[in-house]
């Protein structure tokens, strides 16, 4: 049906669906109307689509709205419209194409139980903004809001006390694989009344620009051990992080605490921004989280190689704290050069100690002074260079005390090798985990 004059009723009491399938208006317009359902596959409008003020749409065993593969050339909006249906999605708008925005906003509501969504946008497209403040969404048996691929040109903005609750095994609010222009959220309540799905689903979406308030998902401190997993971010790829309501922390603790398993994607992202800001001590600090996560959820071959991790963290912090490491290896010389000092005290026999004069000198087997002892235990200590006091004085091996200070003072030069090692690598970066 193509008609050249456009529909408007206000006011309208209808006890039949309204049928406009593969019609076309010039424009559509039902304001504060009251009816069944609106069956309307692939409907074109030329301008907007308005549903509003309010409108109801009480469907018992169908979609309230059906608006699949419709093309709306303005905007299409549902401002302060009720919908429900008892066994079906509300709002079934599968591909729509809306030249303008989408607003569900100012009161809408939105009830379904139905495995599909209360709000279905699965591949739909919205050349403006898709706006849902001040709405309720209610599912029992499924997503509250279903968009997984959904284009949105500009901005998706949710909030304004908006209540969002749903009954899903996986998922509350579906934006998997979507491209959004923006992301502005304000606080809103969004509830999984199934304890095993998540809260959004943020995976492979990718947006210019997001702006979470602080305590969209969690009211509690960036430092705060959350254990939630409301969050799927695997893939969520974004520009810049508006600075006002969250920063980097909050984001942080989001990923750390409120995701269902580790991702190395979520930590890179969140550190390409901040470096891309010129924020490097935020980046060090992200990386470093990302390795301690990694190391408590993530998958290692075997009990070792999450060992040697741990070991690599706390030695160096995965080589973004190599002072850590040079501090480590100092503290290593220091205790070679108590060893040195420690055998210069312990006897062997006949007033030799274990760590005396060589047969070089003018006096040998006699005690080393203080400042010898400890300069052999560090000259053993050290891997490469050497400081010439063990031409003077050295280690008695020939008894079993001196065997064993020896070596203690090898396995101390082992340690220095390695945290060495450690230094230059982390310096270099050669060996930084990315994974």
């Amino acid at each position: 049906m193509i008609s050249k004059a456009g529909l408007n009723l206000t006011d309208c009491r209808l006890s039949d669906p309204v049928v406009a399938r593969d019609a076309e208006f010039p424009w559509f317009e039902m304001e504060g109307c009251r009816i069944p359902a609106l069956l309307a596959d692939r409907l074109r409008v030329t301008g907007g689509l308005f549903l509003r003020y309010g409108f109801r749409a009480a469907a018992p065993n169908s979609r309230a709205i059906r608006l699949p593969g419709a093309h709306i050339g303005g905007n299409l909006e549902f401002d302060g419209a009720v919908l429900s249906s008892a066994n079906n999605a509300a709002l079934h708008a599968q591909h729509v194409r809306v030249e303008g925005s989408l607003f569900l906003r100012h009161g809408f509501s939105a009830t379904a139980d139905s495995p599909l969504g209360a709000v279905v946008l699965d591949g739909a497209f919205i050349g403006g903004s898709l706006n849902l403040e001040r709405s309720t969404l209610i599912n029992k048996s499924g997503p509250a809001l279903c968009a997984p691929g959904i284009k949105v040109e500009d901005e998706l903005v949710m909030g304004g006390d908006s209540s969002v609750l749903a009954r899903s095994q996986r998922v509350v609010i579906d934006l998997a694989g979507s491209t959004l222009g923006g992301v502005r959220w304000s606080r809103f309540e969004v509830k999984n009344s199934d304890t095993d799905g998540a809260l959004v689903c943020f995976e492979h979406v990718s947006t210019r620009w997001a702006k979470l308030e602080g305590d969209v998902v969690c009211e509690a401190q960036p430092g705060h051990d959350c254990a939630g997993g409301e969050l799927l971010l695997d893939g969520f790829a974004y520009g810049s992080l508006a600075t006002t309501g969250t920063d980097w922390r909050r984001w942080l603790h989001w990923i750390r605490s409120h995701t269902r398993e580790y991702t190395a994607q979520s930590y890179w992202q969140l550190a390409g921004v901040e470096r891309a800001a010129g924020n490097d001590v935020a980046v060090r600090r992200i990386l470093i989280s990302q390795q301690d996560d990694r190391r408590i959820r993530g998958a290692f071959d075997s009990r070792w190689s999450r060992l040697r991790h741990r070991i690599w963290g706390v030695l160096a912090g995965y080589g973004y704290r190599v002072g850590r490491t040079v501090v480590a290896t100092l503290l290593v010389l220091v205790l070679a050069g108590a060893l040195g000092f420690w055998a210069g005290r312990t006897p062997i026999r006949d007033g030799r100690y274990v760590a005396g004069h060589t047969s070089r000198t003018e006096h040998p087997f006699t005690p080393c002074s203080t400042f010898e002892q400890i300069g052999l235990g560090i000259d053993r200590g050290l891997p490469l260079a050497v400081t010439g006091v063990r031409e003077r004085c050295d280690l008695d091996t020939i008894s079993r005390r001196g065997q064993a200070f020896a070596v203690a003072i090898w396995l101390l030069q082992v340690a220095v090798w390695l945290l060495a090692t450690l230094v230059v690598v982390g310096y270099s970066g050669l060996i930084r985990r990315v994974d």
